[in-house]
């Protein structure tokens, strides 16, 4: 029956969005990590402070498409209607 097969369909898009809004959690977080590290680069003077403010422009980039990315995915969420 169509409507089953639409059920089924909005279904399995809910649960690749809830997948896809997992995996960038995780990339956010993995980002957050890359802050820390990058400290401790510069506290080391393993990194002097041109390279480290170029990395860390280019990481609050990145957490900020992240950010938006996850916010776009939960906004499209939809409950599934039976």
């Amino acid at each position: 029956d169509s409507e089953e097969r639409a059920l089924l369909i909005e279904r399995s898009q809910t649960v690749i969005r809830q997948d896809f809004a997992n995996k960038l959690s995780i990339a956010l977080k993995e980002a957050d990590e890359t802050q820390y590290w990058l400290e401790i680069l510069l506290e080391s003077n393993i990194i002097d402070d041109n390279m480290f403010s170029s990395l860390n422009d280019d990481l609050k980039e990145i957490i900020a498409i992240i950010t938006s990315s996850i916010k776009t995915v939960k906004r499209k969420e939809q409950p599934i209607k039976e």
